[in-house]
């Protein structure tokens, strides 16, 4: 038996990546991520429904989504 670990911390999920090259990912560019916002502006609220690991939803949190992550497999959403 194998112990399964997720590490955000490193690789492509690391701080200055994420700030350097998020933007121009795809899923921050099919959530509009890259345009300024205005002042005032609330976070842009995000459902991630299936949500695996985590990655997706850990990522668009990082650029500054109020993400709520949903997973219907039991394990899966025991790892969350």
């Amino acid at each position: 038996w194998t112990p399964l670990f997720v590490d955000f911390s490193s690789g492509r999920f690391d701080s200055h990546r994420i700030r350097t090259l998020g933007k121009s990912h795809p899923l921050a560019k099919a959530l509009r991520l890259g345009r300024k916002s205005t002042p005032g502006e609330v976070p842009l609220r995000v459902v991630d429904a299936t949500a695996g690991l985590g990655a997706d939803a850990y990522f668009m949190a990082r650029l500054g989504c109020s993400v709520a992550a949903v997973e219907r497999h039991p394990f899966a959403y025991a790892l969350l």
